[in-house]
């Protein structure tokens, strides 16, 4: 995917291309994942179950913000299982909150991250708490954005 279509609505943001999706397994299924950026800081966002990570890339204003964010810290994006370009999941047995938390750490795995800051909006922010306290040797900071400790 390029920008033609972004530049066709008159904002230009970038003549980058568009990463393609990577691939981490968790167990039988599959998590899908992209780098943007390559600054001296990892962050993590789990994009979450009603988000898609390619489905942000048609939207102007978030693909400015995303190269925003990109231009000064590595960005690892993935979609939760169940979303987007990872594997789906059966409706009828929804995994816990620790199954998103395992999620997250298979992702900064596979993209090589040690340690990085991670972001949770909305319905990831439960999952980057948890993740925060219970694993805080891998975690550098955390942030959130309209998200709530419990629902």
């Amino acid at each position: 995917m390029d920008r033609a279509g972004v530049a066709a609505t008159g904002l230009v943001v970038s003549d980058a291309v568009i990463p393609e999706p990577k691939y981490t397994r968790l167990g039988d299924r599959h998590i899908a994942w992209q780098v943007i950026g390559d600054g001296p800081t990892d962050l993590v966002w789990n994009v979450g179950r009603i988000g898609s990570m390619e489905g942000e890339w048609a939207d102007p204003e978030a693909t400015a913000m995303l190269l925003r964010i990109a231009s000064f810290c590595r960005m690892i994006r993935f979609d939760a299982l169940g979303t987007g370009s990872s594997d789906p999941l059966p409706l009828d047995s929804l995994p816990p909150l620790e199954a998103s938390v395992d999620e997250l750490m298979a992702v900064m795995d596979a993209a090589g991250s040690e340690r990085a800051v991670l972001f949770g909006g909305a319905d990831s922010g439960p999952a980057a708490m948890l993740a925060a306290a219970s694993r805080p040797e891998r975690v550098l900071g955390l942030t959130l954005f309209s998200a709530a400790a419990r629902l």
